[in-house]
Parts: structure tokens; sequence; C-alpha cells
């Protein structure tokens, strides 16, 4: 994923964010070894000018929003990319941390391995390690099956872990 689509997929995920916001949630939560597959912070101001220059992010009262210019060629783009989940509401983020999922993608998908980091960033998850990652549970059933049209579910376990086991 580039980052223009990782910061549209921030945005289009029902709520609008501040650069310190797109920051935290695109780098925050990505072990530092892993960052190479994202940009520096400056790419993303950058790539963020980029996008409000052509007309398809705008700036209002401090925090990033699509504008329908941006929201009709995402659509488009989005036909040939991964799934973009619309669902993250139904995750409670306070929720207590009961699940773990622990993945071991092959490299030849790194771009899918890539996506669910993203996705589990965005359903409230953080990592434990660079593939362990803990967040709250269940995790929704579209999530489920956008992982088995990927094929990628085979290298995914799902644990199921009460807070009090977690040390």
């Amino acid at each position: 994923m580039s980052t223009a689509d990782d910061i549209f997929t921030i945005l289009l995920g029902d709520y609008s964010a501040s650069y310190k916001k797109l920051r935290q949630v695109l780098y925050a939560s990505t072990p530092p070894r892993e960052q190479r597959s994202y940009a520096s912070p400056k790419t993303l101001y950058t790539t963020l000018s980029r996008l409000k220059k052509n007309g398809l992010v705008a700036r209002e009262g401090g925090f990033w929003k699509i504008t329908k210019k941006g929201g009709k060629y995402f659509e488009k783009k989005k036909e040939t990319s991964f799934p973009r989940h619309t669902f993250y509401k139904e995750i409670k983020r306070y929720a207590p941390k009961s699940m773990i999922v622990a993945f071991d993608v092959p490299e030849r998908y790194r771009r899918k391995r890539d996506w669910l980091r993203v996705e589990l960033t965005m359903l409230g998850f953080k990592p434990i390690q660079k593939s362990v990652w803990l967040g709250p549970a269940p995790l929704p059933k579209k999530f489920i099956e956008s992982l088995d049209e990927l094929n990628i579910l085979q290298f995914i376990k799902f644990f199921k872990a009460e807070e009090k086991e977690i040390v």
C-alpha cells in the first residue's frame, strides 16, 4: 500500500484526522525495522500536500478530510486494491484486550502483510512483537472473510487470552 492509499483508508474510515493522528496511526504501531515499507513523516506531509494540490483532500479546522473528488478517485482505485473496511466502529477500542493475533505471512505476500498490519492498527490492536498483536475481541466477520479472500488466513493464528493472563 502506498502512503496515499493509507491516508485515504484512514480518512474514509468515517472520521477525519489531524496530521499528528495520521502519523501516529501510520507509524507508531509499526516496529522500526518494518518502517521501511512506509514513508518517512516528511514523505507523509509531502503526500498530503500533493493530495491537497490535486483537490483530493482538504484541511478544515486543523483536520484533514477527503473531498468528493478524492472519494471518487479512491473508489476507482480501490477496485484494483485490497479490501477497505468500514466496520471500525463495531470494535470497542477500550474493550479489554483479549485477542492475540500471530502471523507469519511469507515475504512474497509483503503487500498483504503490510495491509494486515494497517487493518489491525485500525481495529485497535497494538504490536507485542513484529508479528504478534494484542487487541479487542471478537474480530468482525468481514475482516476474517477478507483474510480468506486474500489467501493469507492460513498464515494467521488467533488466540483468546484473559487480561489477567497477559503479563
